[in-house]
């Protein structure tokens, strides 16, 4: 093998030191066999050939390089393969010394994100700048069986001209076709290439049709703003409604971001059952927002707000009822609070909005010690939430809950966890009928302040069993837990706004408190019996039951969990219900014992 290079003396003589400067980058070649004519002033190579200059390389069977023309000609398997990754495939290239200008026959090129575009013949000048004849160009992968097989979808043109430094690919007389078959012509049709992730124009059309809009078209245009905002503006024409103009604006900021979406249009007729007449506004307005503040603090904000309760289900925006919250929060080495506000907006025709709550603030303080004595440490629970209707029953409230935890692993290797709480809470409410908890009652009969305390022991013991597979490991881990609480409360005198559902399964089997919010807890009752097991109950699966149902009179009973199966059998007064698991155990659990 061969290896040459070289810069005509006299030419690198006539130029000035700045140019000589910019076109410093040597030139290498490969190859098996190089002559040079010097009465021509010719260097032809032979024989697996390369040349390269920067990221820029050729390869050839044969390429011939002319000092008086500076001119290089490639024939024989030519690809060339520029500095963003594109390769061109030929029979024939003649090209400058720096390879920026060109004229390729028979061209095959594989751009740098796979997608593919091959043409009869094409140039290159200002060493960006691509124009083919009588082109077509595709970013699906050919058939691997049948190469020659017309690929999914792919874009055939009389004129391609593909811009480097843009990005960006343009058609003349061009034809859409799918599996080889014509769809659609345009005299003009241009798109990024594969490497623009974002980039300004009309996004893929939506039709349909529906008994409310009828025949339905929405054209999205995007347009990419700056590399942190963008904005996408949709007409939505439909031949039942007036046109909806919808918009989306997104930002990044330095510190968070946000998006806001709105629509708007006209009433084309009276809607008595909402309160429109012919002619009147109607839209909508989405928002989010999140910002940080520092290292521990962040803030942010949701709004949702409609005219009226049926134009976004109208129009396909939103089937939900809307919300508009904001929120503060803080993270710390072992604390967290968050600052809330909410206001709902009902747009089922059943909502009466003027009953719908207004909550602000909602504030909330969660707080863990550091370890101290026997590695026991405390928490702290804070609440407070003030809430208001135009047409209802108003509640104020604080609420705190002292705790401490004693967590301890056994010689054994069982955990046994005590754990003590204390809370309190302080209810100012009006417009209260303690018998319906309606939030509007018709004969409001309570108006006040009323407090309560609730403490809690509980101690929790479980003991893992531990077997590992191969490539898994599987775990059964009996437990059993007693809760002390006192059975008798005021629950009855204070009104319940975020604890009206119970969510029980076995995440929170042994929780002391199974309520999501603050104002309702589970006093003190009789042992509940829980089983784990199969699908089907096998025979010692039901006698396990029939057992746990004879024993869950008693105080105190123990569970056993497989947490492999992730499944949890509740037993009843006659049945023991299942879901899918491959672990036949099955035994009883308390989880509270009542204080006389």
């Amino acid at each position: 093998m061969a290896r040459w290079w070289r810069w005509p003396e006299r030419a690198a003589r006539r130029m000035s030191p700045s140019r000589r400067r910019r076109t410093s980058i040597p030139v290498l070649l490969l190859a098996d066999e190089v002559t040079y004519d010097r009465d021509l002033g010719v260097v032809t190579a032979r024989g697996n050939v390369e040349i390269s200059r920067g990221d820029r390389v050729l390869h050839a069977d044969i390429v011939s390089y002319n000092e008086n023309a500076r001119v290089v000609t490639a024939t024989g398997n030519v690809s060339l393969t520029d500095e963003a990754g594109n390769t061109v495939f030929a029979d024939h290239v003649e090209l400058t010394r720096d390879f920026k200008e060109a004229a390729i026959e028979s061209i095959r090129l594989l751009l740098a994100d796979q997608s593919r575009l091959a043409a009869a013949s094409g140039t290159r000048t200002g060493g960006n700048v691509n124009e083919f004849n009588y082109a077509v160009y595709s970013p699906c992968e050919l058939c691997a069986e049948d190469p020659t097989r017309a690929p999914l979808w792919q874009i055939k043109a009389v004129k391609v001209t593909y811009n480097e430094a843009e990005h960006l690919i343009e058609y003349e007389d061009a034809w859409l076709e799918f599996f080889g078959v014509p769809l659609l012509y345009t005299p003009y049709f241009q798109h990024p290439d594969g490497t623009v992730k974002r980039a300004s124009g009309f996004l893929t059309p939506k039709f349909g049709y529906d008994d409310d809009l009828g025949v339905h078209m929405e054209t999205p245009y995007f347009w990419a703003i700056a590399p942190d905002k963008d904005l996408t503006i949709s007409p939505i024409i439909s031949t039942n409604e007036y046109p909806v103009l919808y918009g989306i604006y997104r930002q990044r900021l330095e510190d968070g971001r946000f998006a806001i979406a709105a629509s708007g249009n006209f009433a084309d007729e009276n809607v008595p059952d909402v309160g429109l007449n012919d002619g009147d506004f109607r839209g909508h307005i989405d928002a989010f927002g999140r910002f940080d503040v520092d290292r521990n603090w962040r803030w942010g904000f949701d709004l949702e707000r409609a005219t009226d309760k049926t134009y976004e289900r109208l129009f396909d925006f939103s089937d939900e009822r809307t919300l508009t919250s904001a929120l503060a929060e803080m993270f710390d080495r072992r604390s967290y609070a968050s600052f809330q506000g909410y206001s709902f907006y009902g747009t089922r025709a059943s909502d009466v909005n003027d009953e719908a709550p207004f909550v602000a603030p909602l504030l909330d303080y969660n707080y863990v010690s550091e370890p101290v004595a026997f590695g026991s440490y405390f928490t702290f629970d804070a609440n407070g939430m003030v809430l208001s209707r135009i047409d209802g029953r108003d509640v104020e409230r604080v609420s705190v809950n002292g705790g401490w935890r004693l967590p301890y692993t056994s010689s054994w290797g069982d955990i046994y966890t005590l754990s003590a709480t204390m809370r309190g809470d302080l209810y100012a409410f009006n417009d209260f009928d303690p018998a319906t908890n309606d939030p509007n009652p018709a004969d409001p009969s309570e108006e006040g302040v009323s407090a309560r305390l609730f403490p809690q022991v509980s101690l929790e013991w479980r003991y893992p069993f531990v077997r590992d597979h191969e490539g898994w490991q599987e775990v059964v881990e009996p437990i059993a837990a007693l809760t002390a609480a006192p059975n008798k409360t005021n629950f009855g005198d204070i009104p319940n706004e975020d604890s009206i559902d119970i969510e029980f399964d076995e995440s929170n089997l042994f929780d002391p408190n199974r309520f999501v919010a603050s104002t309702r807890s589970i006093p003190g009752s009789a042992p509940r019996t829980v089983c784990a097991g199969p699908s089907s109950p096998t025979k010692a699966a039901t006698a396990a039951c029939s057992s746990a149902r004879a024993t869950s009179s008693t105080t105190t009973s123990t569970s056993t969990r497989a947490r492999a199966s992730k499944t949890i059998f509740r037993t009843s007064s006659a049945r023991c219900s299942c879901r899918r698991s491959r672990i036949s155990i099955c035994s009883t659990a308390s989880v509270s014992t009542p204080i006389r």
